[in-house]
């Protein structure tokens, strides 16, 4: 996770045992409203990674959490590995 003045940004590579996941998307990048992503980790993004496991969810990461709960502004779509 990426943080601006406004955003947050997430890339998306879908990977599975370090090799790119076919059909996975690869490259897609979003924009997410860092107060509304502050509100919903509780903390703010730039203290954590997206990795960071967020209290209250069980084994839950940060950037699932966002990609799941917020809207966000596509900024690159990405392709799909064939």
């Amino acid at each position: 996770m990426k943080t601006t003045k406004k955003n947050v940004i997430i890339e998306t590579t879908n990977m599975v045992h370090g090799c790119l996941e076919q059909g996975g998307v690869s490259g897609r990048v979003v924009a997410y409203p860092i107060a509304q992503v502050e509100k919903l980790l509780g903390v703010a993004p730039a203290k954590v990674d997206e990795n960071y496991e967020v209290p209250g969810y069980r084994h839950v990461s940060a950037r699932e959490l966002v990609e799941r709960f917020i809207s966000g502004s596509v900024i690159k779509k990405g392709t799909a590995i064939q």
